[in-house]
């Protein structure tokens, strides 16, 4: 068993250890991994501009035999609503150790080796992460909705109890509920909608029991929503 995860910003390894995870890591015997220090492999996104770039994604990730990805929902000011899908492959992205590039890239519009690559303006965001999760081997998703986020996120909203968590072996319909439970629409969500009418085999989502709808709650979204939904 591997506990993997790459921070955005700071040391992945604090985090482990401000979460008490080294502590569980002495009583069930697993490998604690930093995905930004792990081998990686390259694929080609594209930038705003619909050039093809190369970014570096997790070896052990891509090449797990049994993925368990757990995300957090929330809502977010580039792509409306971010839960498993968009979770795993950005996670799953090396982070950039050169701010030097990372600084000039910016400045000249450019995708960054970076996390951050994957957000390169309303359509090519969404095709981006469709392409990233396609290669991902997500075997069991599970939503952690203990806790929520609305408005502006995933930095500056607002957190609020949501005491729900989903599981499921099909990731885009774990999101999807996550979604139901937010009024939220997945046509609105560029990278949901593109994931789904990839897959021609399925006909709807199936959940057990109704339960859900007493989760279901009124979420402030995004204050740009009305830009980020037109993303074709």
């Amino acid at each position: 068993i591997t506990l993997a995860a790459g921070t955005e910003k700071g040391d992945t390894l604090n985090a482990f250890k401000n979460f008490h995870y080294l502590t569980l890591q002495e009583e069930y015997d697993f490998t604690i991994t930093d995905l930004n220090l792990d081998e990686t492999l390259p694929v080609d996104i594209q930038d705003k501009n619909g050039k093809t770039v190369q970014i570096q994604v997790s070896k052990t990730i891509y090449e797990s035999d049994y993925l368990v990805s757990i995300g957090l929902p929330q809502t977010h000011n580039e792509i409306i609503y971010s839960g498993i899908i968009n979770d795993s492959s950005v996670g799953s992205i090396s982070r950039s150790n050169n701010k030097v590039t990372d600084v000039i890239s910016s400045k000249l519009g450019i995708a960054k080796k970076d996390k951050a690559a994957i957000f390169q303006g309303n359509f090519y965001t969404h095709k981006n992460i469709q392409k990233i999760f396609s290669l991902l081997p997500i075997k069991l998703a599970i939503i952690d909705g203990y806790e929520i986020m609305e408005g502006d996120g995933p930095i500056n909203g607002n957190l609020l109890a949501g005491h729900f968590s989903i599981a499921s072996s099909d990731s885009l319909a774990a999101d999807w509920l996550t979604c139901q439970i937010f009024n939220i629409q997945i046509k609105d969500i560029g990278y949901l909608q593109l994931i789904d009418d990839a897959d021609e085999a399925r006909n709807d989502y199936f959940v057990i029991g109704d339960t859900w709808h007493k989760y279901v709650q009124k979420i402030k979204l995004p204050s740009n929503y009305e830009i980020l939904k037109k993303w074709r």
